[in-house]
């Protein structure tokens, strides 16, 4: 839009004074001339307009930054336009986040996610150095939740560094966070979580194993608590050693349906193991209900808290106490403790959705390129 104003004012008086004195009559004339000439030249140019507006959607994931200083959807909007890395944006009216721009990293496409209060875009232009992102509904039925807790200053935090700049693990379901007991940066645009716990447990129990329940009862409660497992159709959770790959997940998920009670996923043929669980949506609402019913019926049966590990625990609630439908799926998780094949450690089980534990990160990384044979 220019707008251009232009004021002239031209001002011109002549005055005739006729003078007469006792030896003369002298006559005088005076001109005055005012002229004034004011040109204003106005140049706003509008901003250009996002494309694709969707309301009461979100777009969950590769988050370059919180804009701060964005009070609106239109403000996102040109923020997003403004940030030349922006491929698109989501204002969360009711969340802490605000504008969320969007980069395109770790996924290559953004899944689109019904969530009310949410609005989301894609910038009128999209900077050279970078391509559009794709924006896509994901298949009824295999939506994933992932989330791993991750101890800070250990080795876990090098390996989700990884899987986030390789778009591996849970940085490739349709929405992810980590959690762990203080919030620290894990990769560009990700930030950890707070849970209330300090995250430290003995071994112990007839199993030897971590008794880690109380750990994630508190991970649990945050799950419940954030919401955000409602808008997906599964909920996974995934030790960060676990090599995870969430494709062959969902090909194994595309014949189980959900069931009003829910549906979990049993691993392993001695029972659920933990380095990598898979909850139905009403799986999880069934836990966040029954959760200290569980507690209680446990406590009551084994005299006091029972020394289990999570994985344990939940396996029995679920089932036993929940009556929360329970799916063996043997074939998903190539572990250790499992009864593994012979050189399961080359990761080249086509079937497999997930390899553990691979605590060294070159050892992790050749598993996932032997498990993705790039």
């Amino acid at each position: 839009t220019t707008t251009a104003t232009t004021t002239a004012t031209t001002t011109a008086t002549t005055t005739r004074t006729r003078t007469t004195t006792a030896s003369s009559t002298r006559t005088s004339t005076t001109h005055t001339a005012t002229s004034t000439i004011t040109a204003t030249s106005t140049t706003t140019i509008t901003p250009p307009r996002c494309q694709a507006v969707e309301e009461a959607t979100d777009y969950p994931g590769n988050d370059l930054r919180v804009e701060v200083g964005a009070t609106s959807t239109e403000d996102c909007c040109q923020a997003c336009n403004e940030e030349v890395r922006c491929v698109a944006w989501s204002w969360h009216v009711k969340r802490e986040l605000g504008c969320t721009l969007k980069g395109s990293r770790p996924r290559g496409l953004l899944t689109r996610v019904k969530s009310p209060g949410v609005t989301s875009g894609q910038p009128s232009r999209v900077h050279e150095s970078h391509q559009a992102i794709m924006v896509r509904d994901q298949k009824l039925g295999l939506s994933l939740f992932c989330f791993s807790l991750m101890l800070p200053g250990s080795y876990e935090q090098g390996l989700l560094e990884w899987q986030f700049a390789a778009g591996l693990s849970i940085f490739a379901c349709d929405e992810y966070v980590v959690y762990s007991n203080k919030s620290l940066k894990v990769a560009p645009g990700v930030n950890s979580s707070i849970v209330q716990s300090d995250l430290r447990c003995k071994i112990g129990g007839e199993f030897k194993t971590a008794l880690n329940t109380e750990i994630f009862m508190a991970v649990w409660s945050k799950v419940v608590g954030d919401g955000r497992y409602r808008f997906h159709d599964w909920t996974v959770k995934v030790d960060p050693d676990a090599v995870f790959l969430p494709a062959r997940l969902r090909r194994g998920l595309q014949h189980i349906p959900e069931k009003p009670e829910g549906v979990y996923l049993n691993n392993c043929r001695r029972g659920m193991h933990g380095p990598f669980e898979v909850f139905s949506r009403n799986a999880v609402r069934a836990w966040a209900r029954g959760s200290v019913r569980c507690v209680r019926h446990f406590t009551r049966l084994c005299s006091g808290p029972c020394l289990w590990g999570e994985d344990m625990f939940i396996d029995q609630c679920l089932s036993k106490v929940l009556h929360v439908s329970r799916v063996d799926q043997f074939t998903l998780l190539v572990e250790d403790h499992c009864d593994p094949p012979r050189n399961w450690e080359d990761c080249r089980n086509t079937a497999a959705a997930a390899f553990h534990p691979f605590k060294n990160l070159s050892e992790y990384r050749e598993c996932a390129k032997r498990a993705l044979q790039i």
